[in-house]
């Protein structure tokens, strides 16, 4: 009834009063109604600051002590772990599956073809059979959108075509067999693992900054070409009866791991360039101990890895530099680590030996007196003796002197 009376009256109002009465009335109308919309959207922004303002708590709670909810998020999550490691025979058995989309890492068992679209979107990693050696047809991976790490079979030797693997990808591991150009690979890779008997720099594109050679033997024309200028993290491992040259490691590289597994090579100066500021050597498979001068004093963080128990052998005083802050004995055959005194430099910060890190900037001056007194005991002791009898001799003559004078 307000309402309409109201109406009745605004309608009177306005047959009534002459035109310039009539605007003005108007305009007071609009402008009551602005700002009642105004106070509409300030009510609105009221009670949605009031929901934001909410504690997560709460409405974690809220959602929690909902039963449907908890259910579909333990459902969820269920098949979330289930199918994010998965093994199959082929894509024909993927395309049947309703959870398809929660594969993170697949493994396909058969050597058989890969159809078009024929792996999901939802995969990061994918590794084929090691005996896998058939064409990759382009457009195979066009659903992969995120597939990030590709390993190929040990004999997998076929031609890599030009948009053949999609932009996401970053890593690509190799066969043995391998023999092609790498051209066409995708400017996103820029981590290569493949069989140090095939180098061909001139095929690695440039974004590639991580290389890992495995399988490196009997390479005896090495070459400083043989590896790119591009490479700043190179990775050598199971490496039998190797003459590594100077040179062939470019200065490029700041990260160099030699093993873990097996490294057989003659370490000399000069071979490890002084840009690598991030060692980690293996000591079992040495041909020889690692000499002064053999690791350079760029090298701030150094790993040790000793299988078989020869630090004893390889690792003599001068053989880490003085400016190494960071040095890890955890991978190391026997539980006890007998090492010589003057091995550690004094710029050693923080000593890890069989995972418990040992922080060395509290103790270094305190080592400094150690390593000082145990190297000049006799002369100290000798000192020592030497003090205490003038003090003797000098206390006695004030007592004589006391006494008779």
């Amino acid at each position: 009834m307000n309402i309409e009376n109201n109406n009745n009256n605004i309608i009177n109002n306005i047959n009534n009063n002459s035109n310039n009465d009539s605007l003005n009335d108007s305009t007071t109308n609009n402008n009551n109604n602005n700002n009642n919309n105004n106070n509409n959207n300030n009510n609105n922004n009221n009670h949605i600051s009031i929901i934001n303002g909410d504690d997560n708590n709460v409405l974690f709670l809220k959602v929690w002590r909902n039963k449907y909810l908890r259910y579909r998020i333990f459902h969820l999550l269920k098949k979330s772990s289930i199918n994010r490691i998965k093994e199959y025979n082929n894509c024909e058995e993927i395309k049947n599956l309703e959870n398809s989309y929660y594969i993170k890492h697949l493994k396909l068992l058969e050597i058989s073809p890969i159809p078009i679209n024929g792996i999901p979107n939802s995969v990061r990693l994918l590794k084929l059979n090691c005996n896998f050696n058939l064409k990759l047809l382009v457009g195979s991976f066009s659903l992969s959108k995120r597939l990030e790490k590709l390993k190929l079979g040990e004999i997998f030797n076929q031609t890599i075509e030009k948009n053949l693997l999609p932009n996401s990808l970053k890593k690509i591991k190799l066969g043995l067999k391998f023999n092609q150009s790498l051209e066409h690979l995708p400017s996103s890779v820029t981590s290569i693992k493949v069989s140090g008997s095939f180098l061909k720099p001139e095929t690695i594109p440039s974004t590639v900054t991580e290389l890992k050679l495995y399988f490196f033997f009997n390479k005896e024309n090495l070459t400083t070409n043989d590896i790119p200028k591009s490479i700043k993290t190179l990775h050598m491992d199971i490496c039998f009866n190797n003459i590594l040259v100077v040179g062939f490691i470019p200065n490029s590289v700041t990260k160099l791991v030699l093993g873990p597994k097996f490294f057989e090579c003659s370490l000399k100066a000069g071979i490890i360039p002084n840009s690598v500021t991030d060692l980690t050597i293996s000591l079992g498979c040495l041909l020889s101990p690692i000499k002064k001068g053999v690791i350079p004093n760029s090298v701030k963080k150094l790993k040790i890895i000793d299988l078989i128990g020869s630090i004893s052998f390889n690792l003599k005083k001068g053989s880490i530099p003085n400016g190494v802050e960071y040095i890890d004995f955890s991978d190391f055959q026997s539980n006890y680590l007998k090492l010589d005194r003057c091995l550690i430099p004094f710029s050693v910060k923080q000593l890890i030996i069989n995972n418990a890190e040992i922080d060395l900037s509290t103790l270094k001056h305190y080592s400094r007196i150690s390593l000082f007194f145990k190297k000049h005991y006799p002369i100290i002791l000798l000192l020592l003796l030497i003090i205490l009898f003038v003090s003797f001799i000098s206390a006695l003559v004030y007592i004589i002197s006391k006494l008779f004078f």
